[in-house]
C-alpha cells in the first residue's frame, strides 16, 4: 500500500485520511497548534457512512515521517507559504503531491490573459513568496470540447 501524507487535517484533510487509512494505507498527518494536540490525544475520529472510525496515526508538526508515495497538501490557499517550505522532506523524485487547496489560488490570473494576466493574487500570497518556493510552473488549464458530429453529419 501507499505511504501517504495529509498536510492541513481539517475536515477536507480528516476526510480524506481516515478513508486512506480505513482503504489500508499508511497515512501520516501533518498538523499543528491545537488540532496536532487533539490528534494525538485522541486520534483521528471521522464519520464514514454512519460509522465512527477513530485512528491513531501517525501526527507531528514537521515533516519527518520519511518520503512519501502521495502528499495531499489540504489547507486554505493562505496557509500554502508557510507550509510549502517544510514538505521537502516528504518529497523524493516520484512522489505525487495533490492540492486540495480551499480558496482562490495565488497563479489564479497566470495565462489567463486581460489586464490581470501574470499578477498574483496578493490577498493569498502578499510577498510574492509562492512562485519562487513551487518547485514548477502553474498554469490554468482548459479544455475546450471539439464539437463531435453525429453519425448522420456529411
Amino acid at each position: 500500500m501507499a505511504r501517504i501524507c495529509v498536510a492541513g487535517v481539517g475536515a477536507v484533510g480528516a476526510m480524506l485520511a481516515a478513508r486512506l487509512h480505513a482503504a489500508g494505507h499508511t497515512v501520516s498527518l501533518l498538523a499543528r497548534g491545537e488540532r496536532l494536540a487533539q490528534l494525538r490525544r485522541d486520534g483521528l475520529r471521522a464519520d464514514l457512512a454512519g460509522l465512527c472510525v477513530v485512528a491513531r496515526l501517525s501526527a507531528g508538526e514537521q515533516p519527518d515521517f520519511g518520503i512519501q508515495d502521495i502528499v495531499f497538501v489540504a489547507t486554505k490557499a493562505q496557509g500554502l507559504a508557510a507550509l510549502l517550505p517544510t514538505l521537502g522532506p516528504l518529497i523524493g523524485p516520484r512522489t505525487l503531491v495533490a492540492p486540495l487547496v480551499n480558496g482562490i489560488p495565488w497563479w489564479y490570473f497566470q495565462g489567463a490573459g486581460g489586464p490581470f494576466d501574470g499578477e498574483p493574487v496578493l490577498a493569498v500570497d502578499p510577498t510574492g513568496a509562492l512562485p519562487r518556493r513551487h518547485p514548477g510552473r502553474m498554469s490554468r488549464a482548459s479544455h475546450t470540447p471539439t464539437p463531435r458530429r453525429s453519425p448522420r453529419s456529411p
